[in-house]
């Protein structure tokens, strides 16, 4: 139970306020000049699946992620105010993202909306505010008449005397003040200091265990997001951005070690040093700098002020040398060879110096945690091109030997007609008809060839993409209106879904896979039928359906249905084979091909029609870009005196 304290008015009414919407304030990413309000700070920016599950994993409410510390602190306050002769008491915590102290428990008669959600800058407080001063030296601070004290600040009228300590983390950094106020003089003794020191290093304790547990939560998000990602460009990028607010840092970036250059090369960063990302000359010679002493000795380094380093060259630098507060760096080993360098800078904050530069033995260790995984994700990455390399070039082996096979048959067709043509020509014996007969089977036979070589050449280059951005809508539509014979029965109609997400992929390979789907559709009804095309967001049933487990990574879907007989089900695994075909025409490499183009896209294609029901082939294609916004995509069909006409809305 409270022990009660009479207030100015003689009642005895204690009032314990806790701010349960705030999150806990820890150490964040530090930024420069930003200022978050409690809204923002306990809702992180729309990001992708694995930065929001860390910025989730660092930036819960204790309330939510530790009652037990959240009963700690509250009880804290309760117990200083309790036993020391206070009538009033708040606990503050800081922001190291803002620089701000922020008011999170409170104890006591007076403390209105405004007072219990106050948060001081404390940088441009230097020199004014009792607890301002505790944050800024990390000591405490007693104060028997507030009225003459050089560094009060009025907050209630009836306070006279004031006792404020800091709470100091493992690291010897200050993370919040804890403060108790009475409306007598010379209320605190020195006894009374040492029992609200002892308090406040209980609290700081908690708000420790709580950040440690936080981010030993984000590393394991962080593992788990690592181990289903495939691609080295997606990984790297999404590694510098969450080491990036895990530490904090001012920026991340990975030098990842390049054979053929014999460079440390900049892979990715995020911050300011994203720019040179591509740049070829963005790159260190082992032993050269920070950066390649670390890649040369596979040993850290974790300094202060790194431009004062004999080994600093500045060579690629993140921020001026003035500007750098601090440089860690750890190697990315693999089990025979180096692999890269990881490495963050925080700014110098001499603005802010209750904030220390330097990194913590916790940063590196959390530094070194990360180089392995991502060690481990590039082997496993190469692992898998390999591997893939492996398979593709057996498949090659495979192909070549059936196209020389059906090649040689065409070319054997050929020669037998040329050498009948020598032998009519030779003898006088051709009339036009007959030679002209000949000469058509020849080109036949050549475009035959052609075909088959084309066709092999699509196969070979499948897999290899020049991704950009793409509005997937447009892609489907050119491919729908280049691809429809005029003279065609079939009616085609598109449904494409409004401000569909962009994607990073190769149009012409898209629209190469497309207009092969919608050329089978037309083919399997000859007779005419229909053929619908449609683009939306892929649903969970729709990624259970296609991969066999539900993904996070988002989707977006294109499907081809047709009327025709369809696929029956002991074809459904074979459609995909190189060189199975139901047709007469053509090599049986087409929806190979378009395989091959989408799998290239980190995408999967599959059939899952209806046997006698038509054919429907969906495609899944991972979201990797922005919004685009678009008028409405709906194209719908219009009959006239032709089989088929497509019609935009809008047009005439």
């Amino acid at each position: 139970m409270l022990r009660e304290r009479p207030g100015e008015s003689g009642e005895t009414n204690p009032v314990l306020q806790v701010r349960e919407s705030d999150p806990v304030l820890l150490p964040g990413r530090a930024t420069t000049n930003d200022r978050l309000s409690p809204s923002a700070l306990s809702k992180p920016p729309p990001q992708g699946d694995l930065e929001k599950t860390v910025a989730a994993a660092l930036a819960e409410p204790i309330d939510e992620m530790l009652p037990e510390h959240e009963a700690l602190l509250t009880e804290t306050l309760v117990q200083a105010v309790e036993a020391l002769p206070a009538n009033r008491g708040f606990l503050a915590l800081v922001d190291l993202r803002t620089g701000e102290l922020a008011v999170r428990f409170t104890l006591g008669e007076g403390w209105d909306q405004a007072k219990r959600t106050a948060r001081v800058p404390i940088s441009e407080q230097v020199g004014r505010g009792i607890t301002t001063q505790v944050a800024t030296t990390g000591k405490p601070y007693r104060c028997g008449n507030v009225l003459t004290d050089p560094y009060y600040i009025e907050f209630f009228s009836d306070v006279r005397s004031e006792l404020a300590v800091p709470l100091i983390d493992r690291s010897g950094c200050t993370i919040g003040v804890l403060n108790v106020e009475s409306p007598e003089y010379e209320s605190f003794n020195e006894q009374d200091e040492r029992h609200l020191m002892a308090l406040a290093n209980r609290a700081a304790l908690a708000l420790s265990l709580a950040h440690y547990q936080a981010r030993e939560k984000a590393l394991i998000e962080i593992g788990k997001g690592m181990s289903s990602e495939t691609d080295l460009r997606e990984l790297t990028s999404k590694i510098t951005k969450v080491t990036t607010e895990i530490l904090p840092a001012e920026d991340c970036s990975i030098f990842l070690w390049n054979r053929e250059s014999g460079k440390l090369v900049l892979a990715d960063s995020y911050g300011p040093l994203s720019s040179h990302i591509g740049d070829p000359d963005a790159s260190y010679d082992l032993g050269y700098g920070l950066t390649g002493w670390v890649g040369l000795h596979r040993q850290s380094i974790r300094i202060v002020d790194p431009a004062k380093d004999p080994r600093w060259k500045g060579l690629y630098v993140e921020l001026p040398p003035k500007e750098l507060g601090a440089f860690l760096a750890v190697p990315i080993c693999g089990h025979e060879e180096l692999l890269g360098v990881l490495r963050a800078v925080r700014r110098h904050r001499s603005s802010q110096a209750f904030i220390p530069d330097e990194f913590t033995d916790a940063d590196e260790d959390i530094m070194w945690t990360l180089a392995s995984q991502i060690a481990i994700s590039i082997e496993n990455a190469h692992l898998m091109d390999r591997v893939i390399v492996s398979e593709r070039m057996a498949a090659l082996g495979e192909m070549s030997a059936r196209t020389a096979h059906m090649m040689g048959n065409a070319i054997f067709g050929i020669k037998g007609q040329i050498n009948e043509f020598e032998f009519l020509v030779a003898d006088d014996l051709a009339d036009k008809a007959t030679t002209q007969e000949l000469v058509e089977k020849i080109k036949r036979g050549i475009f035959r060839v052609e075909e088959m070589l084309q066709e092999f050449r699509d196969f070979v280059r499948s897999d290899q993409i020049r991704p950009v951005r793409v509005d997937l809508n447009s892609v489907v539509e050119q491919a729908a209106r280049e691809t429809l014979p005029a003279d065609s029965k079939v009616v085609l109609s598109l449904s494409l879904l409004r401000e569909l997400p962009l994607v990073k992929a190769d149009p012409s390979k898209l629209h190469s896979a497309f207009a092969e789907l919608i050329e089978n559709a037309v083919a399997e009804q000859p007779n005419g039928g229909r053929c619908h095309v449609r683009t939306s967001l892929a649903e969970p049933r729709d990624l259970n359906e296609v991969y066999g487990r539900p993904l996070e990574k988002p989707h977006l879907k294109i499907e081809f249905l047709d009327e025709g007989p369809g696929v029956q089900r002991e074809n459904k695994i074979k459609i995909f084979d190189p060189f199975y075909s139901t047709k007469a025409k053509g090599m049986g490499l087409g929806l190979s091909i378009v395989q091959g183009i989408i799998q290239a896209h980190k995408g999967t294609i599959k059939e899952l029609g209806d046997e006698g029901c038509g054919a429907r082939f969906v495609i899944l294609l991972p979201v990797n870009g922005e919004s685009a916004p678009r008028k409405n995509m709906s194209i719908s069909p219009k009959q006239t005196d032709c089989p088929l006409h497509t019609l935009l809305e809008g047009e005439t």
